[in-house]
């Protein structure tokens, strides 16, 4: 028999209201292992002046390509398809996620609510993202894909940086840090992103960080730090400030 999972990672953030709507935690990060199940629930709310009905569903998101075939319906079920919302009571959902042992990596679904009422043509719709890593199959893996460099005269120092997930798990890369070190590889100064959205496994993403000061013409590093579960990668690339103020790398 399946047990309870009680050890669970999960990550709620704020609630987000659109068009009418509001949920509450606005996203799930859940890392469990295979063949356990984890309950829990969302508050849904509505500023509607009437009673409204929200229809309930899931759909697919970004599963790991090793997940092939596999669909949200296989590891997230909820208790009902349809919920009556009224002006001054919110609503509670309740779900499960039961990943299978034949599940590795991260998958991902979404949980939606729709309302159309009666006379309109508008659905409105607002989603939940649920992020589901097996725990004990992680393998996280980032690739520095590219890396632009971007000052002027007038300009502070500014990088777009693109990241490539080539591991099993998406990555979320706040807490990133970038630093600008001199040509002896001492700190000058660095920053940190913010929360952010992922890095799915199999694609890119770009990323932009903005320092405070313009650089002098010398020769500097680049280096940018993440963690992704219990590994670091670390990425190191040269650039010149020329007489201008302008990058080359």
């Amino acid at each position: 028999m399946r047990k309870i999972f009680a050890g669970l990672i999960l990550l709620l953030f704020g609630s987000v209201v659109y068009a009418g709507l509001g949920v509450d935690p606005s996203k799930f990060e859940i890392v469990m292992p295979a063949d356990e199940i984890y309950e829990a629930s969302i508050d849904v709310t509505s500023t509607y002046d009437t009673v409204v009905s929200a229809k309930v569903s899931t759909k697919d998101w970004k599963n790991y390509s090793g997940n092939n075939g596999i669909t949200v319906k296989d590891w997230l079920t909820v208790d009902v398809d349809k919920i009556e919302l009224s002006p001054d009571k919110p609503g509670k959902v309740h779900f499960k996620v039961a990943p299978k042992e034949t599940m590795t990596g991260s998958l991902s679904g979404m949980l939606s609510f729709s309302v159309q009422r009666e006379g309109e043509s508008l659905n409105v719709m607002i989603s939940v993202p649920v992020y589901l890593v097996i725990k004990g199959t992680e393998k996280p893996d980032i690739k520095l894909d590219n890396l632009k460099v971007f000052q002027s005269s007038t300009s502070a120092v500014s990088f777009d940086i693109s990241l490539e997930n080539l591991g099993n798990v998406h990555v979320r890369p706040q807490g990133m840090q970038m630093s600008i070190l001199n040509k002896k590889k001492k700190l000058i100064q660095s920053v940190n992103l913010g929360e952010t959205v992922p890095v799915y496994t199999g694609s890119k993403r770009n990323y932009k960080t903005q320092f405070s000061s313009i650089l002098p013409k010398g020769k500097y590093f680049a280096e940018i730090r993440l963690k992704s579960f219990d590994k670091e990668f670390v990425f190191l690339k040269k650039f010149k400030v020329l007489k201008d103020g302008s990058v080359k790398i």
